[in-house]
């Protein structure tokens, strides 16, 4: 069962611990950490914040670069197209031990690997 991107302020979050799975926000905090912006953002949104979604193994910027221990921060990013809560991105979102999925128009898919998150 997919769940549903859901906008909600900045400012409501500290009202809602933890946020449901699917809720997004802009958050403009992330624009400091200049290492981390993904050049995809740069390139094709910097007209917007980036966006912070709850997936099911917690929040995550889809405007954020791919990172790992070994490597760091690295590669362009995801591609993200539309506007909240009606975004995709490409390809697909792999959390390490956390989640592997998608977000394709507005919806967050089942885990790729099977976990279940309720």
């Amino acid at each position: 069962m997919p769940w549903p991107l859901i906008l909600v302020p900045i400012e409501q979050l500290p009202h809602i611990d933890p946020p449901p799975i699917g809720t997004c926000w802009y958050e403009r905090a992330w624009l400091d950490w200049r290492e981390a912006i993904a050049p995809n953002y740069l390139k094709h949104n910097a007209h917007r914040l980036p966006i912070s979604v709850q997936l099911p193994c917690g929040a995550w910027c889809v405007d954020l670069r791919q990172r790992s221990n070994e490597k760091g921060w690295y590669g362009d990013g995801w591609e993200v197209v539309g506007e909240l809560p009606f975004i995709t991105v490409a390809p697909s979102i792999n959390v390490d031990g956390g989640w592997h999925g998608y977000i394709t128009h507005g919806e967050i898919s089942e885990d790729l690997e099977g976990r279940k998150f309720s």
